[in-house]
């Protein structure tokens, strides 16, 4: 059986030190564009598993928010996959920003590659 929560490393731990350390869990957040386009990019530690398919827990979350909507949202099993991902958004919006344009997430990766 899989666990439920994990620690910022990927460890499963119980409930109660789930609890202790949900408070602090925004790992990055950055404002982009100007005026009525500003988005918020927001990256946190959920610490709760969402992957309920089976394989890696899924204990972190990225999402783009415009005037209180959801955008775009995305889960990672590691830090570090989530931090990539905070600049993966920040980067496509500021790419499609510049080219003012409304582009796909697909077609800015498929542009780096």
């Amino acid at each position: 059986m899989t666990a439920l929560f994990y620690d910022q490393d990927g460890h499963p731990i119980p409930i109660e030190e789930w609890k202790a350390m949900i408070e602090d869990n925004r790992i990055a957040r950055t404002r982009v564009g100007h005026g009525p386009g500003k988005k918020l990019i927001s990256t946190v530690w959920l610490g709760l598993n969402h992957n309920y398919m089976g394989g890696p827990p899924l204990i972190f979350e990225t999402m783009m928010f415009w005037k209180g909507s959801k955008l775009l949202l995305a889960r990672h099993s590691t830090k570090q996959q989530a931090v990539d991902a905070h600049d993966e958004f920040c980067g496509w919006y500021r790419y499609n920003r510049r080219q003012r344009r409304k582009g796909s997430l697909y077609a800015y990766w498929a542009r780096k590659i």
